[in-house]
């Protein structure tokens, strides 16, 4: 179901429903962790992980611009006692270069590539055990 698009066209006179099938294919996901126990409160963890394209440059669509995937992670876990711990975490997500070049539900083609195809993530968190 997650390979079908639904997508709606609207005019002032009529509206069309059209389902895109996106020609996507399985993927590899490699990872490597560790966690490093910097001192006894502190717990430091870092990452790298790589996923292959989920499409090929031909079969790419708009919507789901993905291409290999590699990622960059980093934390660290503060044990404020022995029932609360406060965590913060930063990945880094190189997305690929995602080239782009559609010409099959709309007359025309639509051709480019997303060169800084980069992605940010910020995560924060408060554990408590009882």
């Amino acid at each position: 179901e997650f390979a079908k698009a639904n997508i709606t066209i609207a005019a002032t006179d009529s509206t069309s429903n059209i389902t895109a099938r996106r020609s996507l294919q399985d993927t590899w996901h490699f990872a490597l962790g560790l966690h490093y126990r910097l001192s006894e409160p502190w717990l430091l963890m870092g990452g790298f992980a790589y996923d292959t394209s989920p499409s090929t440059d031909a079969n790419r669509t708009l919507d789901l611009p993905l291409d290999r995937q590699y990622r960059y992670a980093a934390g660290a876990t503060w044990n404020v006692d022995e029932q609360t711990s406060l965590s913060g975490a930063y990945q880094f997500a190189d997305l690929g270069s995602a080239k782009v070049s559609q010409s099959r539900l709309l007359p025309g083609t639509v051709a480019g590539e997303y060169s800084s195809n980069y992605a940010h993530f910020f995560g924060l968190s408060v554990n408590r055990t009882f």
